[in-house]
């Protein structure tokens, strides 16, 4: 059952315009929002259509879009950092260009100097500004240990504890079929030839406990134990200063099978 004002709704429907302007499109649905029986439902409509049409005319390549600033090239770069989105990064991009210039310029030289000059170690894939990394070529570590990590920041957590005195291998990633990541993409053939390479007795294996960090891990235990190398993996158990009643299930029971 159709109203009367449904059907001057159906009747006011404004009709495609082949080849259309913005301003044939504005003058259309002016004119079918103001005029007639639709006018007073019609009227709060039509900037909101007017709006909706500009999108499609956009996307259809009829009007041209304005050219980007370099402030929107700005946020558009900030957003590309991880948990960054349009807002925050239209905050930082905002504040550093009202409120702090210097910094913006310092910024864009750090990001500048780190992405021309840091790279890959050739020995254990960390950061690095020369060919082999301060922790390699350091004499004081124990070339008999090897811990296997996933990325560089991984082995920087690693350092800050100060236990771990021995070398990395980092893996610049884990294992995901789904994603395209295998063991050629995660370098696992020259960590073979790191670990068998007779100067390394144990192979440390601290990726993360994720289910692509735990086939990664499962994979190279698997392959080195079949060349004979002694490997071992972090445990896992409750954190200091916690209390069991607010651990986790899942850590508890892995406490209790890596107790010593």
């Amino acid at each position: 059952m159709h109203t009367p004002r449904l059907r001057a709704l159906r009747v006011a429907a404004p009709t495609p315009l082949q080849g259309a302007t913005l301003v044939d499109w504005q003058s259309q649905i002016h004119g079918v929002c103001w005029k007639g029986r639709a006018h007073r439902t019609l009227r709060w409509f039509w900037p909101y259509a007017l709006s909706l049409w500009e999108r499609a005319g956009v996307r259809a390549g009829r009007w041209p879009m304005s050219e980007p600033s370099s402030l929107d090239a700005l946020v558009q770069a900030l957003r590309l950092l991880p948990g960054v989105g349009a807002k925050t990064a239209s905050r930082m991009a905002f504040h550093l260009l009202q409120h702090d210039r210097a910094g913006a310029l310092v910024l864009a030289r750090a990001l500048n100097d780190a992405s021309s000059h840091v790279r890959h170690c050739e020995r254990c894939h960390t950061f690095t500004e020369a060919e082999v990394c301060s922790t390699c070529t350091d004499p004081s570590r124990d070339t008999s240990k090897l811990c296997v990590v996933e990325t560089p920041a991984d082995q920087s957590a690693m350092e800050r504890t100060g236990a771990f005195k021995g070398l990395y291998f980092v893996l610049m990633g884990r294992l995901s079929p789904l994603d395209g990541i295998g063991p050629k993409e995660i370098g696992l053939g020259k960590l073979m030839d790191r670990a068998t390479d007779g100067v390394v007795q144990e192979v440390i294996l601290a990726t993360n406990f994720t289910g692509e960090g735990e086939a990664t891990a499962h994979v190279i235990s698997e392959t080195l134990k079949a060349r004979g190398v002694r490997v071992t993996r972090l445990s896992r158990g409750v954190p200091m200063g916690s209390e069991l009643e607010y651990v986790d299930l899942g850590t508890i029971a892995h406490a209790l099978v890596d107790r010593r």
